[in-house]
C-alpha cells in the first residue's frame, strides 16, 4: 500500500511517498525499485532474508511474484470500476475458478456450475443435467 510519509529537509517538512512492505516497514520507491531490481537478478532458487520482507523469509521467485502481484494492484486500484460489481463477488470468483480448472481436464462440464457471464462464450462445452 503506498501512502505518505512526512520527513523533514533543508526546506522543511515535505511529504514523500512510501510503500508499506508485509513486515510493516515504510521505503520509499526508489528503495523499493532498488530492491526489485535486486530479487529480479537474484538465482530464484535463493533464498531471501525473512526481516526484510514479510518476517518468514521466502525464495527469490515467490518473492518477485509478490512484488509484481503488489504493483499491479496498486496500478489497477486507481482503474474506476476497480473492485465493483458483481465479477468482484467470492461467489462468481470461485465460480470461474472452478471452471478454469475443470475445462481443460474435460471436454464439457454441467452448465449450472459455469458462471452466466461464461455460458455463452462455452456453450459448446457445456450440458444441461438431462443430457446425459
Amino acid at each position: 500500500m503506498m501512502t505518505y510519509h512526512a520527513t523533514t529537509g533543508d526546506d522543511g517538512a515535505r511529504l514523500v511517498p512510501v510503500i508499506r512492505l508485509p513486515n510493516g516497514r515504510q521505503v520509499t520507491i526508489p528503495t523499493y525499485c532498488a530492491a526489485f531490481r535486486r530479487v529480479r537478478s537474484a538465482d530464484p532458487n535463493q533464498w531471501i532474508n525473512p526481516r526484510d520482507w514479510d518476517g518468514f523469509g521466502c525464495r527469490a521467485d515467490r518473492l518477485l511474484r509478490q512484488m509484481r502481484d503488489g504493483m499491479a494492484e496498486r496500478i489497477n486500484r486507481h482503474i474506476a470500476g476497480f473492485g465493483v460489481g458483481r465479477k468482484w463477488s467470492a461467489e462468481w470468483q470461485r465460480g470461474a475458478r472452478e471452471v478454469a480448472y475443470r475445462l481443460p481436464r474435460r471436454i464439457i462440464t454441467r452448465e449450472r456450475d459455469c458462471p452466466k457471464e461464461l455460458r455463452t462464450r462455452l456453450a459448446h462445452r457445456l450440458y444441461q443435467d438431462g443430457e446425459f
